[in-house]
Formats: C-alpha cells, structure tokens, sequence
C-alpha cells in the first residue's frame, strides 16, 4: 500500500475527455477558456461521464441502480445531471401542449422559462429541480450556496444562500400553555445570493433570443466546485455556449467564487452579462446611516423577558383566561380535508414572520458591500462584492501571446461585448459574508444578538476578506490541495468484484457532503442539513455527536474538537434548560440553534433526554481515539460531569422493588413510542454516561486519599486555576466532589436495564412488548411516513419504530451484550421499524452485518447510500440529510470494516460482503494515521504518519511502526445467516 494515491490521478494535462454528439461539429469542440486557472480547465458538455451501464445493478446483493444514467452519468469524482429539453412535433394539437412522448407540455416549443436564468429548460422536465439545487449544493461550513435547479427559480433569502448561525427567531404560541415550554422558535435566515448571472443577446433576454439544446451541471469531488454548462440555439441557427462556475472556498470560511462565461460559436452578437443579486438590495439606502444600523433590541410580549423568566421560571399561568386577540397567525394550520393531506410537515423550515430588514450601502473603488439585520433576532449579516470582466478571443485564431481584455463595468454590474466567432465574455463575481459568531447561550428575549454589534463592522471585515483573497485562480488552487488532503484521510474505496464507479460515485458525494458541512464551523456547529437548504429550520439535533462525530473524530480530530466545543459553550443555556425541568446540572436541547430549546412538542421533543447521554458518549470516544487527555481533564470533564448530574436527579431508586436505578417519562431514539418508562437506550446510555463521568474523576485522583474518601477540602474558586491540581480545578470550577462521583457510579452500576427472560429479548421500554402490533404491510404507501398521517396517539399505543431504537443502543454499547441477545434483538425489532427515519437504515445494516444478516445489511446500506441522490424520503429538495451521509461511512468502517472502539484501542473484526474483494479506509489514532485494506481472508495495516499505532483484530492485539505493512491472516468467515 506504500505510495499509493488516495486523492486520485488527476487528468493528464494537454488531454479533453470525450464530448457527446451535437447537431453542429462546432458545438463538438467550444473554445477553451483561457482564464481558468491551471488544473480547473473547463470541460465541454457531458465530459467525461461513463456511459450508461448494460446492466442496472450496483453489485452483488445492492440492487438495482436507483438512478436513471441517461440524466445522472457515472463517474466515480463527480456527480452529474443533464437536461435535454423535450420538442413539441405537429401532432395536431393546435397549442403545443403535447410533447413526442405524449407528456403534458407547461408552455410551447419556443416559449421560455426563465426560471433558473441562463440554465431556463426550455419546457424540459424540472421534477427534479428542487432536488438538484440541494444535491449540487456549496458550502463550507460557514457559507452555503444551493445548486440552480429550484422550481420557482428563487434564489433570495431563504432560497439560495445561508450563513452559518444566521436565524431569525419568533415566538411560540401554544394553545394549551404550561410552565416550561419551549417559546422561542427559531429558524435559519438566508442571506441575499449573488451566485445568479443575467445575460441578454442582441438586446433580448438570453430565453427569449434562444432555445436551449442541451444543458449539464456537474459537482466535481476533487476541485470542490460546480460547473454548469448549456448550448443555446439562435433562430438563425448560430449558437452560444453558455458556462457558470462556482466555488465556496474550504480555506477561507467567508469566500465564494461565481463566475460566467458567454462564448458565440457562430456569427456575430451584442452581449451582455450582469452579476445578479436576489434579496432586492435596491431597497437599501443609498448611503449609510449609523442611527439606522445601531442595534434594537426587540422584546416579544408573549416571551418571557424578565428576571424570572432568564432563571427558567414561565410567566404563563394556564389557570387564567386566555387572550382573544388571534395571536396564533405566525403560523396557521389548517384542518386537513381527508386524513392523507395532512398540512404540517415538521421536517420542513417554519414560518417566522421574521426576515431581514436593510441596514446600509457601502460602494469603494474596488468594491461594494451590503449589510442586513434579522428583525426579532437582531443579528446582523454583510455581503461585500468585487466584480471583473474580460474579453477573450478564440485560442485556435489568435495568436499564441494573446491576454484578455479587460473590460469597464457599467453601474449596475453588467459587462457589454460585441463577440465574434470564437470570442467569450467572461464575468466574475467575489463575494465575502460576514456575520457576528453569537454563543449558544440561549435567550431571554427574541433579541440575541450581542449589544454593540455593528453592521458597519461587518462590512468592514468583508472588505478586508476581499482585498485579502487575492486572485480568484489562488482560491480554486487551495481548494484542490485541500480536498487532495481530505481525501488522503477520508477516502474509502471498495470493490465489488464487478463495476464499482457508480457505487464509488455515490460514496463520495457523501463523502463530499460532509467535508463540506465541517470544514469552517468553529464555534457554530452543524446542522442537521447543514448549509444545503432550510430543512428542519436550520436546527442542531443529536445528529453531530452520534451520526457526524464519529466520522471526524477517525478522520479530522481537531474538527470533533472544535464541535464539542461549540457543545459546551451551551452549557450556560443548558444549566437553565435543567432548573425549568427541576433537574440538577445541565440538559442540552433537543433541538435549536441559539441554544435555547426550539421544540414545542415536547413528547417527542425535550422528553428525548438521551441528548445528555450521546454528547456524554461522543466526548469520550474522541477523548478516547484521539488521545486527548487535556480535553478529558477540561471541556470534557465539564460535560460528563453536568450530564451526570441530569441523570441522578432524573431517575430515582425503585425503594419498593429491584431496588434499581430507574429513569421514567423519557422519549427514545424512537419517536413512535413517547414518554415511556425505562425506554432501554436511554438506560444504557445514561449508564455509560453515568460511569464514564465517575471514571474520569477517579482518573483525575489516583493515589489521593483524602479525594477517594471524599474528604477533600473545598477550593476557593477565585484562586488562579493555573496554581491548582487537575483535582482542585474540578473542584473549584464544578463544585464536584468524590461522594458525589460515588453516587454517579452507584446509579450507573445499579441502572435497570429492561429484559424479558421468557422471549430472551430487551424490551423498548417498560410497557412496549404489552402494546399491539400494527400491522405494516396493511398500510398504503400513500400514508407513509406514519408520523403525517396518523395522529401520534394511534402510533403511541402500538409497537412499531420510526428508526431501529433499541439496535442503535447495541452498536453504540455492542461490548455490554452478548452475540446471541444481538441477534434476537435485531431479529424482534428489524420487522417493525418502518424506517420513517432517515437515521434508521445505517444502524441497522451496521447490526446487521455483525449479526450475520449480509444480505439484509447490503440492501439496508444501498438505501442509505442512495436516500438523497435518489430523494427516498421525498424530501431532499429541503436540503441534504448529513447524519446519513455520515451513516454511509458507519456502514462501510463499523459495518463491513467491522471497527468499534468500546475497549482500551479500537478493534477491528470485519464482515466483509460475500464477493467483495475488497474494502480500504483510513483511521486518526493517537497522533497517527493507519490504513485499512480488507479482504476475504486478510486484513493489511500500514502506519502512514506518527510514531506507532495500537488495535486489536480478530481479537489479537497488533502493534504497527514504521517497518512497513503488517498483513494478517483472518480466521474463516461463518457462514451467512437466513
């Protein structure tokens, strides 16, 4: 494995990948741009993808390949997706409205949509239009820009671009109010986008002059940017080739790139190019007034603003009449006419009755910029802009020292060429955004922007990222090197023993997916769909620590840092968070943005206690593959000990029974079955979060007696935290002492954990194995998911699963059960789980694949691997769903790869699919960097950088060093199970 490329050969140079059929020999081979930067030559259409496969399979035990290859072309480093307009042929229907197909037809042959400017369809097929906006979607963590392709063609706030941490809030009316409740919604706020392009040809818009033949987007995984590219025909028969590329920079968090390049292939044409801005920055005033972008702190009169209400305590008395003013119009539901057509969709963004209001217009020599507020939020945003312009003629005719032209800029940002033959316009646009990185600390009003934050310094730090970026060519250099280095770490490549490109392709899109949502969000977090649409309002969930930790945590450690870092700057909220429920230590929300909890359901809301626990758990596993000892002694400690204290006062000692650690009233993992009794992932979790936070105070006391007695003397807490030992420092700063870490390990030791001997099963909760069944196969397709068409009293009183609850449970702790209660689990459960979840299918292919189901786990991880490239949930259109992208990679290293680390190094025991000949990734261990290659009857490790690196395969401690590949011989695979 020594010297081998991870990040993949690039193309050799003086080379252009094969180009489809045209009607014009010229449009076979347009011009090549000569501004692009080296390495990031632009492509002509369709290039390089595969031709569609004979056979439609993705491997043995994978299925059918979900994807129609005609429109999504196969190429293993990029994603791709081609539009060919329809034609309408005399078929005497006078109106045009029948295509040669028969389909129904929106407009003529020749009429234009513009929804999507330059890249209009022309009356093509756009059902997948809102789908591709996300599946093409930029972002790197901070910025976000959505792919074209959204059917209303709008790309204003909300839409187009997002801003990490950027949001609105409003807020929540509950009919029946009580004390606790969640009542500041929150929603992520788009930004103004300046990713569009407007182009005019002799005077006419470019959809009224032409007709487009053909068109391409393309999402390329090694340069980090998308490209699209469409041919547009004159009536004369000239044509134009129309190319947009973008780029969100993964060095710089507060850059992107957009640029436009109109190049005429045949004749003679007046052309014009504009930059477009959505979010109507005309309505800005023209000059800045500093009383105008002074911050205003905006106080709901329904949201408890007082003392009182910042110590947890609500200012709502249920007791009393309620007011008649209709104040419930933030977000009106309706009844639905049947059953089946329900209105609500808690997976999509709410309403805030919010949005940002202009604050000024800066304009400089070189520059302008634009700045906005949230109305309730009061958090600021600023957008800086440089444009440019050139001229460039035909690389074949002119001669070889031949520059561009540069061109002057009307007012409005447009650019104006008369193009022969061969020539391109070419436009440019660099945007900077900025915004104030606000703390998680919750809110005791709508406002929680930081006072003092001004607009004007945003637009100062944007026109200084601008002056610093450089020339765009720098930052599509740096994106290639870094995404050259995540792919080294990150890469997993399989073989199938047959074709593998589709399959590769698809892995990496999420791959790509997640380098994107991670790479500049220190102090932000991610959401649950990152910055690729406004799904979910832009919440935080469970996701990061269980689905997305993990990832990083073996591939980029310091990025897990940095997320459970953003965690524990929300401890102040979550401290309040705990007293409103009349709870000890902290409790994290269940789902929220500003930190504050932003469920108001809270049954299958703040209920979902287990929050504590997986923050707990994704704390020590990175404490515990990383090395970080000093995270452990600090932040981490931090953590353990405030979700232990949540857990002792949760549960109580059952005085008249066991005499067990019990928990009730939680909601699980599973969002069908609320407010149960001793629900069994929260009791395992917990209980690893319990003894976790014992040891880790024991750790920081070896050989202290008076510390394991419990008689250590209190610390002042003013004293200089540097002057005290790891111990006074716990002390000082938690008030934390051995007699209560005794009690953390009682309870965790003492934890119930529900069992059923007479089955040999681990019920749910207390009561599941009591309800009914329902019966699954009985209910239609069109009243699935079940959480939109039955009310959740029907679903509570049943057994059945939105996701693999009580599985979860068993990979996460899969050393505290044996082989045996893993499989009657996985067998009992496996059936009623409807898989409404989109976390559900990773967790069960991973169980499924160690307890011998290989074929169920195959056919589990094509459903995840696919679940947003072939939009199964039919609602990737609100953006991509991260925490099964991360699933994706549990599948292929925890499932196949067989890695878990609930012992003293991480393990390896793979389960490699029948036929497979294959399967290499990369783990972080310990400062060092290991490669992984499996096969069916050995396993190959490489230390590829640190001093040495420790893990247990097949139950045989191995140590590697520098000496070179270790391959080891792998014992004889059971035999697949039924």
């Amino acid at each position: 494995m020594t010297g081998r490329r991870w990040a993949g050969e690039p193309r050799p140079q003086g080379t252009a990948p094969a180009e489809p059929q045209h009607q014009t020999a010229r449009a076979q081979t347009p011009p090549r741009n000569q501004a692009s930067p080296p390495g990031t030559a632009w492509p002509g259409p369709a290039s390089g993808h595969s031709p569609a496969p004979e056979a439609d399979s993705l491997g043995p035990g994978l299925g059918a390949d979900p994807l129609d290859r005609r429109r999504w072309p196969v190429d293993p480093w990029a994603l791709r997706r081609i539009v060919a307009p329809r034609r309408a042929e005399p078929t005497g229907d006078p109106d045009g409205l029948k295509s040669t197909d028969g389909a129904d037809r929106a407009s003529g042959p020749d009429e234009a949509d513009t929804a999507n400017g330059p890249y209009a369809t022309n009356g093509a097929d756009q059902t997948d239009g809102p789908l591709a906006a996300s599946l093409f979607a930029l972002s790197n963590g901070y910025v976000g820009v959505r792919g074209d392709g959204d059917g209303d063609g709008a790309r204003g706030p909300g839409h187009g671009t997002f801003v990490n941490g950027l949001h609105e809030t409003f807020p929540i009316h509950h009919p029946e109010p009580a004390h606790g409740l969640a009542w500041c919604g929150q929603a992520s706020q788009g930004v103004p986008d300046a990713a569009g392009f407007d182009l005019w040809l002799d005077q006419a818009p470019l959809a009224e002059a032409a007709t487009l033949v053909w068109s391409q987007s393309e999402l390329d995984f090694r340069r980090g940017a998308t490209e699209q590219t469409a041919l547009w025909r004159l009536p004369g028969g000239d044509q134009v080739l129309v190319r947009q590329r973008r780029l969100v920079s993964l060095v710089e968090a507060h850059l992107a790139v957009f640029d436009c390049a109109v190049t005429v292939l045949d004749g003679q044409h007046q052309v014009r190019l504009a930059a477009r801005l959505e979010g109507d920055p005309t309505a800005v005033p023209p000059k800045t007034d500093p009383a105008v972008a002074r911050a205003k702190t905006i106080v709901s009169k329904t949201s408890p603003a007082t003392d009182s209400a910042a110590q947890g305590l609500s200012t709502v008395d249920p007791s009393r009449a309620e007011p008649t003013a209709d104040h419930r119009k933030t977000a009106p539901v309706t009844s639905p006419a049947t059953p089946e057509a329900s209105p609500v969709d808690p997976r999509r963004a709410e309403p805030t009755g919010g949005g940002l209001e202009p604050c000024g217009h800066w304009r400089w020599l070189e520059a302008e910029a634009w700045a906005y507020r949230c109305r309730h939020s009061r958090q600021a945003v600023a957008l800086g802009l440089t444009r440019s312009a050139v001229l460039e003629d035909d690389p074949v005719t002119a001669p070889p020292d031949r520059r561009p032209t540069d061109l002057p800029l009307a007012g409005d940002g447009s650019a104006r060429a008369s193009l022969t033959t061969g020539q391109s316009l070419h436009l440019t646009t660099t945007a900077a955004y900025h915004s104030f990185a606000d703390p998680p600390l919750g809110a005791t009003s709508l406002a929680v922007a930081s006072p003092g934050q001004e607009p004007a310094e945003l637009v100062r730090r944007c026109r200084h990222s601008l002056a610093q970026a450089g020339p765009p060519e720098r930052l599509w250099r740096e994106q290639a090197v870094w995404l050259e280095r995540f792919w080294e770490r990150a890469d997993v490549r399989v073989e199938t023993g047959g074709p593998d490109d589709a399959l590769q392709q698809a892995i990496r899109w999420c791959l790509f997916q997640l380098a994107q949502a991670s790479a500049q969000t220190e102090g932000l977090g991610v959401a649950a769909k990152g910055l690729t649409g406004s799904g979910y309002s832009g919440h935080r969930f469970w996701d990061t620590e269980i689905y997305l930790l993990p990832f990083l945590v073996y591939t980029d450690p310091g990025t897990a840092r940095q997320l459970l870092r953003f965690r524990h700057a929300m401890l102040p909220s979550a401290r309040r968070q705990a007293r409103r429920l009349d709870l000890d230590g902290a409790l994290f929300p269940w789902r929220t943005i500003n930190g504050e909890e932003a469920s108001a359901y809270y049954p299958a809301g703040t209920a979902q206690f287990h929050i504590d626990a997986d923050i707990a758990f994704a704390a020590c596993q990175y404490a515990a593959v990383s090395g970080d000892q000093a995270f452990l002694a600090g932040d981490g400690l931090d953590l353990l000990v405030e979700t232990a204290r949540m857990w002792l006062s949760l549960g109580f000692w059952q005085t008249r029974g066991d005499g067990l650690f019990h928990i009730h009233g939680v909601t699980g993992p599973d969002e069908y079955s609320a407010l149960v009794n001793d629900n069994f992932y929260t009791n395992v979790m917990a209980r690893f979060n319990l003894l976790q936070a014992a040891a880790a105070w024991e750790r920081l006391t070896p050989g202290d007696p008076a510390a394991a007695c419990g008689r250590l003397e209190p610390v002042d807490p003013s004293a200089a935290c540097e002057r005290l030992t790891p111990v006074a420092q716990a002390a000082a700063r938690l008030g934390l002492t051995a007699a209560e870490a005794a009690a953390w390990r009682r309870a965790g030791e003492q934890m119930f954990i529900p069992w059923e001997a007479e089955r040999g099963l681990h019920p749910q909760d207390a009561d599941f194995l009591t309800h009914p069944r329902l019966d699954l196969a009985a209910v239609p397709p069109e009243r699935r998911p079940l959480l939109l068409h039955y009310h959740p009293l029907v679903i509570y009183r049943h057994q059945v699963l939105k996701q693999a609850d009580v599985v979860l449970a068993l990979f996460l702790r899969g050393a505290d059960f044996s082989p045996a209660q893993k499989r009657a689990d996985f067998d009992y459960y496996n059936p009623l789980t409807t898989g409404d979840s989109t976390l559900s299918a990773v967790s069960q292919a991973v169980l499924a694949a160690e307890v011998g189901h290989q074929d169920l786990a195959l056919e589990l991880f094509a459903q995840a691997l696919f679940l947003d490239l072939a939009d199964r949930h039919h609602n990737s259109a609100d953006g991509v769903h991260l925490a099964s992208a991360a699933g994706v990679w549990s599948v292929l290293v925890n499932g196949f790869g067989g890695l878990r680390d609930h012992g003293l190094a991480p393990s390896l025991s793979p389960r490699l699919p029948a036929g497979w000949r294959g399967l290499e990734f990369r783990l972080a261990l310990s400062g060092a960097r290991v490669a992984v290659r499996v096969e069916s009857e050995s396993i190959t490790l490489e230390l590829v950088s640190g001093p040495t690196a420790e893990l247990v395969v097949d139950g045989r401690p191995v140590r590697l060093d520098q000496g070179g590949p270790i391959r080891l011989a792998r014992p004889a695979p059971e035999p697949p199970q039924p």
